[in-house]
């Protein structure tokens, strides 16, 4: 019993012995956590664990599973990873973190002097220091700028499969951007290319190419237009605004008429030339047809404004803008004329244009466009065509075209101004090319120039005579040259029941 005892004793000694060695080693444990304290997270699902150091210290994030100890000392911090030592130190606020393969990784301590570290390829929190930051990729670190808390991070380019369909691909073509300079508040942008359906044929593609455009600086009414052999011509243009004083009523839809008329005469007239307007308006211009209209141009006089504000008042077929009625204005009689039927009157199928000392035959310049409708004629311009004139160029001649108005020594082919028909498709076209050419006064010269330029092709009738002929007028559209309107209404009554001239 007593060896039993001593026994007893021998071994409670031996375990005092052990616990007050443990102790001391507990102690001495405690006496080193106030240099490193080893936190592990409770939850082991996360892929990490956090070292506390003061001042110099470093945060590193290490599984736990593969996490055996961590030293620090000098400034250096030994992590075991899987009985492998690495040694990371810290200098200037900076941790130097080597790898494997000799490599070093370099990461910047912020909050708390904590950083993360990535491990095997795993992405981390990237801390930010004078607005630069290393991006760790596939083992390479490289700057990237941070501005306004945003990084951009390049990306490879993808390649993808594209299908061929009837030997046809569809190719993507993408736009550079660049830097485009901004002057007076215009800037030129780059459209990009839509994508098209493009042929294949013996390893051969046509791409098509589309023209480009530009803008056009316009200056003093002038414009520099580049044309062939890098020549450039400035082009004046010429504007021709002047308001209306009277319109007519009850023409076409645009005005009042239940619908456009299928003739629409046009007659240019003097202003002073009220009893001219009166005989037509009681001999040929006298119709019950609806599809016939007619209406009167003339320009301004400050003598005449009361009587053309009765005749307007009274007749209601008035078109006067505020111009200068005069022989050297008639080019913008013709204008004005022009202008209004393409802006109030478009849907008229045929234009008849005539001064006020015509004598026309109704009926038959009637029955003639029917045809010409029937058989789908457009773009007519009829007139009786003068061919190889010559320009006046004697100054006290009526007709003087100076060499600064009309270079050519031979007209071009003009039909006279007294009478010719047109269609308004016609008209839109001359319109658009006035704005071009400064304008000259023989109106008739003045359109055969624009034809020219167009490549209109004037046909030769005649029919509208040139001379004053009545006693013929059972085969003339149009006749010129009465002496006075007395005479007009005179040869009306002689001849328009002979002739059938009235429709």
């Amino acid at each position: 019993m007593w060896k039993k005892l001593r026994i007893l004793s021998m071994t409670i000694f031996k375990t005092i012995t052990v616990l007050f060695i443990v102790c001391c080693l507990a102690n001495l444990s405690s006496n080193s956590s106030q240099q490193s304290t080893l936190m592990i997270t409770s939850d082991d699902k996360k892929p990490y664990t956090r070292v506390y150091i003061d001042k110099s210290t470093v945060s590193h994030m290490v599984s736990p599973k593969i996490t055996d100890s961590v030293v620090v000392k000098n400034n250096t911090t030994t992590v075991v990873i899987k009985n492998e030592t690495t040694k990371v130190q810290v200098k200037n606020n900076t941790l130097k973190f080597i790898v494997e393969n000799n490599t070093t990784r370099v990461f910047d301590l912020v909050k708390d002097n904590t950083v993360k570290v990535p491990l095997k390829n795993k992405t981390t929190k990237v801390p930010v220091k004078n607005k630069t930051t290393k991006v760790p990729v596939k083992d390479y670190t490289t700057k990237v700028p941070v501005k306004d808390n945003t990084v951009k991070v390049p990306v490879k380019t993808k390649t993808t499969n594209v299908p061929v369909k009837d030997n046809t691909v569809q190719v993507p073509v993408k736009t550079k951007t660049t830097k485009v300079p901004v002057k007076d508040n215009t800037v030129k942008v780059p459209v990009k290319t839509k994508t098209t359906n493009v042929p294949v044929k013996d390893n051969t593609v046509k791409v098509p190419v589309k023209t480009k455009t530009t803008k056009v600086p316009v200056k003093d009414n002038t414009v520099k237009v580049p044309v062939k052999d890098n020549t450039v011509r400035s082009t004046q243009i010429y504007e021709y605004s002047f308001p209306y004083l009277h319109v007519p009523v009850n023409v076409c839809k645009s005005n009042g008429a239940k619908s456009d008329p299928f003739l629409l005469f046009v007659v240019k007239s003097d202003v002073n030339h009220i009893a001219h307007r009166i005989a037509i308006r009681n001999t040929w211009g006298n119709t019950s047809n609806p599809g016939i209209k007619l209406v009167f141009l003339v320009g301004y006089s400050p003598l005449m404004k009361e009587f053309i504000q009765m005749e307007s008042d009274t007749y209601k077929d008035i078109i006067q803008q505020n111009f200068l009625d005069d022989y050297h204005n008639n080019t913008l009689k013709t204008i004005m004329g022009f202008t209004w039927v393409a802006t109030h009157c478009s849907g008229a199928k045929y234009i008849f244009f005539v001064d006020d000392d015509y004598i026309v035959n109704t009926k038959y310049i009637w029955n003639h466009l029917h045809t010409l409708s029937i058989a789908g004629k457009r773009g007519v311009f009829l007139g009786y065509v003068w061919k190889n004139a010559k320009p006046h160029r004697n100054a006290n001649s009526k007709w003087f075209i100076s060499k600064d108005d009309f270079k050519d020594n031979v007209l071009p082919p003009y039909a006279g101004g007294g009478s010719l028909v047109l269609t308004v498709d016609t008209i839109n076209k001359l319109l658009s090319q006035f704005k071009f050419m400064k304008p000259i006064f023989i109106d008739d010269v003045y359109l055969g120039i624009a034809c020219k330029k167009l490549k209109i092709s004037l046909i030769h009738e005649s029919r509208f005579s040139v001379r004053y002929q009545p006693d013929k007028m059972n085969h003339l559209f149009s006749s010129h040259g009465f002496r006075s309107p007395m005479q007009l209404i005179e040869d009306w009554k002689k001849f328009h029941i002979k002739y059938d001239m009235v429709i």
